[in-house]
């Protein structure tokens, strides 16, 4: 076997998506070589250019840095257990032998991937002990690459055997490993890929949980391994998605049996074509005779021996491929263009930092052969060509974009400022700005919570009593936050902080920066304590609980969203780059305010610390020692934040207050 061009299911299920894609992460040699492309400001990308063996959101060596600490100043370690070692035992002529240099007992902390890795290693171990069970079963998942094939060979011949976990298989110098295979007793075999996703979804119109659409890159994983299986010899007659359950809610132990659910359709049935299942898919990818429910396929061993292909050509003559218009593998936008790498484009103000419509920016790049936003011309007409169906306009929000790159468009939108009124009536004093850190994981941590639901753990809260505040002197508003400490469910203690704090200046009017977000936690956090109040008899309690349900309602109703001054940017900066992010936002007003000096810099770095503590990844000393104060810098600048943005608004709007009351005057 030629090892050189070797594929594996990931590199399949890239191709589909785009060849670059495919290629710049075959290997590690390979994502360097784009890497020094991106470098050498010689091609723009568009996707994660990330090392996948750790894709933590955390770097844990920028919380060491130029600490005061006199045990760790100055001591720049990636590895966390290596600086709690030198932290808790400093090196010195006594303590040379790390034999005896041992962390406390209550010092943890371990290797973590990521969340969406540490989730899908979670669901999958919990997969095999659902089969574990009721079945006899053989772990091949620690058999080294040079004996796995092998001993798969050997233990499906056991008639000991009836399911495999890991099996590794190679057919045509492809190569895959299958989370779970079952023998069937009529010698046939069921392919199971297990998932850390859901498969139903909570339909507004019915109340009702429905089955989702499997994504089609579901349907080439199993459809690659259905190809190396069938070669090898086996016999498929069944193939199956092992997903988790959106409608199971946890209590007690975790109940594998409502956890997990089957899913063998890879397109739901219709009023006018029946189910398509997936392993129907998988055997039409193999022979090409396609069913009017699957589009854009051809045969998969056309598909890999054109990734064969390219990946045995060196990046010299690779290189051309990556500023081409096509992802060559027949997907791209519907019009055909590559959507994930160009020829080199700037970071800022170039057609594919135009906001939404990503088939507009691919039009301005290989139809209309524009490359910077102050190139185009408004008003504007796309060339029609024969795949466009329908004339591809501009929106409002795009040309204001655009006139703001060209330093053509004020701030606020002249025909816009009655909404923009509108909206800042809304601000009655006093002014909640609130908002909430949550964490979220596949398998559900805490009694009364599903699968990926938001849980809070944090909240900070500016308060504005009136109109004399300024975000630069903190002692002109009212600040309070709230972090748990990682020990156990933090829902409870979250909302009894909560509710004392956003009534502290009596009742008002809350601020959210995407409010729909913070309204789902306050809903869900309303229905946890119904649940609570069902389970209990302490007349006082439910009493508590009810008071704390009213107040939360109250929030939830009376929540505005910051956000609303930014739709259809009717108040608009160039330095919004296209976004109304509040992380581009905020910096657009002040940039002495910038997420960057932050150790702790975005919500989902938040989240996955804060789950680390919470699984004891993290233990408490290390966590109270370096991450806490972080932690609630970090919520605390979102906050602040949007008081920043507020002021600004106010600013930019009390000259034509002044205006209106100088026209009111001349009129009396």
């Amino acid at each position: 076997m030629d090892l050189e061009i070797t594929l594996k299911k990931e590199d399949f299920k890239r191709f589909k998506k785009c060849l670059k894609i495919a290629w710049t992460l075959a290997s590690r040699d390979n994502l360097k070589t784009v890497q020094d492309w991106v470098t050498a400001q010689k091609i723009s990308v568009f996707f994660d250019l990330q090392d996948n063996i750790n894709n933590a959101k955390v770097d844990e060596s920028t919380f060491f840095d130029d600490n005061n600490d006199d045990d760790t100043k100055g001591l720049f370690t990636p590895h966390l257990y290596d600086l709690a070692l030198e932290t808790y035992w400093p090196a010195d002529e006594t303590t040379s032998n790390d034999d005896v240099r041992k962390l406390p007992d209550d010092v943890k902390i371990d290797f973590y991937p990521g969340e969406t890795i540490a989730d899908g290693n979670e669901v999958g171990q919990r997969a095999r002990e659902y089969f574990m069970r009721n079945h006899n079963y053989f772990n091949l998942e620690h058999y080294s690459k040079k004996i796995a094939f092998a001993k798969t060979t050997a233990v499906l011949a056991d008639p000991n055997y009836d399911v495999y976990f890991e099996p590794s298989f190679v057919y045509n110098n492809c190569i895959t490993k299958c989370d779970i295979l079952q023998k069937l007793p009529d010698g046939t075999y069921h392919l199971i890929e297990v998932k850390a996703s859901t498969g139903r979804k909570y339909a507004k119109d019915t109340q009702m949980y429905v089955d989702k659409e499997i994504k089609d890159e579901y349907g080439y994983d199993v459809a690659y391994q259905y190809y190396v299986l069938t070669g090898a010899g086996l016999t498929i007659s069944r193939v199956s998605l092992m997903l988790l359950n959106s409608e199971y809610s946890r209590v007690g132990d975790i109940d594998d049996d409502q956890l997990f659910m089957f899913q063998d359709l890879y397109k739901l049935p219709t009023k006018t074509l029946p189910p398509f299942s997936l392993l129907e898919f998988c055997q039409q990818m193999m022979t090409g005779q396609f069913a009017k429910r699957v589009v854009n396929n051809c045969l998969i061993t056309n598909d890999l021996a054109l990734v064969k292909s390219y990946f045995m050509q060196p990046a010299t003559e690779i290189f051309p491929l990556f500023s081409n218009e096509q992802c060559f593998n027949g997907k791209g936008d519907r019009y055909g263009y590559c959507q994930h790498i160009t020829s080199y484009l700037p970071t800022h103000h170039s057609v594919f930092e135009l906001t939404r419509g990503m088939e507009k920016k691919t039009l301005l790049k290989y139809q209309e052969n524009i490359d910077l936003l102050k190139d185009i011309v408004l008003p504007f007409a796309f060339h029609q060509s024969a795949r466009q169906k329908t004339p591809v306009l501009f929106s409002e929000k795009q040309q204001r974009q655009i006139l703001a790159v060209q330093d053509n468009a004020p701030v606020l939108n002249p025909q816009k400022i009655s909404e923009i009124k509108q909206v800042l009536s809304q601000y009655q004093y006093p002014l909640y700005m609130y908002d909430f850190e949550t964490m979220k994981a596949a398998v559900p941590r805490f009694d009364y919570s599903y699968s990926y639901q938001q849980i809070p753990f944090q909240y900070s809260v500016h308060i504005i009593k009136d109109s004399n505040f300024d975000y630069q002197d903190e002692t002109t508003m009212t600040h309070y936050a709230f972090l748990a400490d990682g020990e156990g469910d933090p829902r409870l203690a979250l909302i009894e902080h909560l509710v004392t704090d956003l009534f502290s200046a009596g009742l008002g009017v809350y601020v959210a920066y995407y409010k729909s977000f913070e309204c789902k936690v306050l809903a869900e956090l309303i229905n946890y304590l119904a649940i609570l109040i069902n389970q209990t008899r302490n007349e006082e309690t439910i009493v508590i609980y009810q008071d704390w349900q009213q107040k939360l309602r109250i929030i939830r109703n009376k929540t505005i969203d910051l956000i609303d001054f930014f739709q259809d940017f009717m108040i608009y900066k160039k330095e919004f780059y296209g976004s109304t992010s509040i992380k581009k936002i905020q910096p657009a007003f002040d940039n002495q305010f910038t997420y960057q000096v932050l150790k702790v810099q975005k919500g989902d770095m938040a989240s996955e610390i804060f789950r680390r503590c919470a699984e004891n990844n993290i233990s408490l000393p290390i966590w109270n020692k370096f991450f806490r104060s972080e932690m609630l810098k970090y919520c605390n600048r979102d906050t602040l934040a949007m008081v920043v943005i507020y002021q600004h608004i106010v600013r930019l709007m009390t000259p034509l207050k002044k205006i209106e009351g100088g026209k009111k005057d001349a009129k009396i």
